[in-house]
């Protein structure tokens, strides 16, 4: 099978080349081999490196092409900034130092020089911004809901959730709000099924204001999933992300538009009747899309713990004296961190394999906390009777 794929590239790659002059009165097809364009003699060989090979599309202030990496010998994104404004290019170089940054398998890999300018000559002198980064093959959650409009599973969404949040986690460590999550802006890998979240041309640094505007926000607003703090340009942080994520799950367990699920009236959010759902999930969406921030979930790891001790393969515990809480929530803490690491190492076996090692760790901190009830219940049934 790889064998063949290589074979389908090289004859793609022999049949055409793609110029991406946006000035370019020809810029399809130029001849493999050439190293300049015939139309407008902008090199097709970037950063001596990329070919351009397709178009894929254009959005907002970019156009995104495959590359051909000729050190790799493997297929790329290209993303080529348009957009003339300083505001489009301090946005786009920041997507680019955020990606160079993060080191996460959630997150597409960029390398260190994949942010590169393209000299241009025709029709006029200027620098086209170019950014290069890891080809992710797969669908994205838009395609899924797509393909089933009434709605997935409870049991999907929660490990979409779970794998969203767990990068979420990588990226708030780094002082990172992404700022866009939404279906189209999740995508899950060909072959193991891993959640990756894309497009970080809105993401921005914790604490930092973009480009010297308050309200430079307003201009990165999807409908329906950004946060009322953002669409009105105040300071965000984490919450945001969790509310976008939270809207965003529960449009994939009720196959619902949005705007459908709000009153008209009232104007309240009104989901759960739509679908089955345990309660237990159903409480944490409801809360990480509250109207104030402050009452949403204050960190990932709050949601990943949630997730984890409110799964069907958890032992419902019986309550506790606070030393065998707090003892227990360190053990499922963690454990969670040792998910987090194994899940890491374990990514690029496949989906498959990362769910097993997930479903295992939780098996195992499950028994250990349920031991550890039923010792506590024996020390304190002793004390009480030597006490009597």
């Amino acid at each position: 099978m790889a064998l063949c794929v290589r074979v389908i590239v090289h004859q793609s790659v022999a049949e055409a080349v793609h110029c991406i002059n946006p000035d370019c009165p020809r810029p399809y097809p130029q001849p493999w081999g050439n190293k300049f364009c015939n139309g407008c003699g902008t090199t097709l060989w970037l950063n001596n490196r990329y070919v351009p090979l397709q178009r894929l599309g254009s959005g907002g202030f970019a156009t995104i092409y495959t590359v051909w990496d000729l050190q790799k010998k493997t297929e790329q994104v290209l993303k080529v900034l348009v957009e003339t404004s300083p505001k489009a290019l301090q946005l786009f170089e920041q997507e680019a130092a955020v990606l160079r940054r993060l080191k996460h398998p959630g997150v597409p890999r960029v390398e260190e020089d994949s942010y590169f300018l393209l000299s241009l000559g025709s029709p006029q002198a200027r620098l086209l911004p170019c950014l290069v980064m890891e080809k992710i093959n797969g669908r994205t959650l838009q395609d899924v809901l797509d393909e089933h409009p009434l709605g997935c599973s409870e049991a999907s969404v929660r490990d979409w959730l779970y794998q969203a949040v767990e990068i979420l986690r990588e990226l708030h460590r780094s002082g990172i709000i992404h700022r866009d999550l939404k279906p189209s802006n999740l995508m899950l890998r060909e072959k193991t099924a891993q959640l990756v979240t894309i497009d970080f041309g809105g993401a921005k640094q914790i604490g930092l204001r973009a480009y010297g505007s308050q309200k430079i926000s307003t201009r990165l607003i999807s409908p329906g999933y950004s946060p009322p703090e953002q669409i009105t340009g105040e300071g965000i942080g984490p919450a945001a992300d969790f509310y976008a994520l939270g809207r965003t799950m529960i449009q994939l367990l009720t196959g619902q538009e949005l705007a459908d699920l709000q009153n008209p009236t009232t104007g309240e959010f009104q989901w759960r009747e739509q679908v089955a759902v345990s309660p237990e999930l159903a409480n944490l969406l409801d809360e990480m899309v509250r109207i104030d921030p402050q009452q949403r979930p204050a960190t990932a790891a709050e949601i990943q713990q949630r997730l984890v001790m409110s799964s069907p393969m958890q032992r419902k515990s019986t309550p506790v004296t606070p030393p065998l809480a707090s003892l227990s929530e360190a053990i499922a803490q963690a454990a969670e961190t040792g998910v987090e690491v194994v899940t890491s190492t374990l990514s690029a076996f496949g989906g498959g394999v990362t769910a097993i090692v997930r479903f295992v760790f939780r098996l195992i901190t499950g028994i250990v906390l349920a031991c550890l009830d039923t010792t506590w219940e024996m020390m304190l049934g002793g004390g009480q009777l030597r006490r009597g």
